[in-house]
């Protein structure tokens, strides 16, 4: 029973993710550097990055980033709200992992 036990407290550990910090708000503002460098900013600062300009960044390289373009141009002209997920970074720009729509 002990070992039924322990082997199903590690199968349910190993189901479960780190997930990245979020954040939601609405997109104050976007922007395409030449070198396809896609910088974000929301509605609110974002103290787990240091840039608050443009706090979040991603490559327009990919699929996925051009859905998340969609996403964004979305809800720029509706003012609803997206959450993003990202890596923290004190010192400079937040590397966006993921978006949502928040409501």
């Amino acid at each position: 029973m002990k070992l039924f036990i322990f082997l199903s407290c590690i199968i349910f550990c190993s189901f479960s993710t780190v997930a990245a910090p979020q954040y939601a708000g609405t997109v104050k503002g976007f922007y395409i550097n030449n070198g396809k460098t896609v910088l974000v900013k929301l509605d609110t600062p974002t103290p787990a990055c240091g840039d608050q300009t443009w706090p979040f960044q991603f490559s327009l390289s990919g699929e996925v980033a051009k859905g998340w373009m969609s996403m964004l141009l979305m809800a720029r002209a509706s003012e609803a709200q997206i959450g993003v997920g990202y890596a923290p970074n004190e010192n400079g720009r937040c590397n966006v992992e993921y978006f949502y729509f928040y409501n």
